[in-house]
């Protein structure tokens, strides 16, 4: 496979073999990770939100808002959001490249309603799968300053002078190494002429992904005592405790379309990767001269 693909450069096509095989066990056992997610899920009795005692439970109902909060890109009103962010730059030549900032996340409290009562849920730190809702590449703006806050939240959607703000001003924080950052900039600035070296663009790609109000959601989680109850009927929360059960999994739609979503991922993942990391490895040999191939 890899051999094939690098032709009779046997240097790189053992490179290419041994990234494959990293890829491919990486996957396999992503996918047992998933499978226990799965399990958990399935060994859970799903019980009524009037029912739940404290420990890990399994609910599920509508999300009712508390708040809400906007997201970022599209000002959606959302009770969870996700923001993948990429910087762009480029070289002399005028190829691109995207280079990883980080994920920005925002959340706000809201409760869980079945025909029985309802709950609150805290989602921080919560295993979300949230189906990404936008893709949106900006265009470079005159120089903003990094340290500043971001515009605050207008209506409609937003221009590309306030999100390359908003890229900027997340970025600086995620600079925890100044020196690091200054050699970056002196290794730009030598030899950015010469070809092969990036510079950042002013420029952002955002990729935004939500939790929205008044879906079904399956949620498995620490239920405990709700510290700031507003009623009888408002005493216990959901949320993630690292120290007794740091799951906190939400999923949207019902227990049986997430149970077969789960379990559908998990043997994707655990067949795929197990033959990507054979087929890998036996091109490893080969290349290496460990092994006969019948086809090659």
């Amino acid at each position: 496979m890899a051999s094939l693909l690098m032709g009779s450069q046997n240097g790189g096509g053992v490179l290419l073999s041994v990234v494959f095989l990293g890829v491919g066990l990486f996957v396999f056992f992503k996918g047992f990770f998933v499978y226990r997610r799965y399990r958990l899920l399935a060994d859970l009795p799903m019980m009524p939100i009037r029912s739940v005692a404290m420990g890990l439970v399994e609910v599920q109902g509508g999300a009712v808002p508390d708040r809400t909060i906007l997201s970022p890109i599209t000002r959606t009103s959302c009770l969870y959001f996700k923001v993948e962010i990429q910087a762009v730059e480029k070289e002399k030549g005028g190829h691109t490249n995207m280079a990883r900032v980080g994920t920005d996340t925002g959340w706000a409290r809201f409760y869980l309603q079945d025909d029985t009562g309802k709950i609150l849920v805290d989602p921080e730190g919560a295993d979300l799968h949230l189906v990404s809702t936008v893709h949106r590449e900006t265009s470079p703006t005159p120089e903003q300053n990094p340290a500043s806050p971001p515009d605050s939240p207008s209506p409609g959607t937003p221009s590309d002078q306030e999100l390359n703000r908003y890229g900027a001003a997340f970025q600086a924080r995620q600079r925890r190494w100044p020196l690091l950052q200054v050699l970056k900039k002196l290794w730009i600035s030598a030899f950015y002429n010469r070809g092969g070296v990036y510079r950042p663009t002013g420029a952002y790609r955002f990729t935004e992904s939500c939790l929205l109000p008044y879906k079904t959601y399956v949620i498995a989680g620490n239920c405990t005592t709700n510290p700031q109850p507003r009623d009888e009927h408002d005493r216990n929360l959901i949320q993630r405790d690292r120290k007794r059960s740091p799951l906190l999994l939400i999923r949207e739609g019902t227990e049986k379309q997430v149970e077969s979503t789960l379990r559908y991922m998990s043997g994707c993942a655990i067949y795929g990767g197990a033959i990507l990391a054979l087929f890998s490895l036996a091109d490893l040999l080969y290349l290496l001269g460990l092994l006969r191939l019948p086809w090659k």
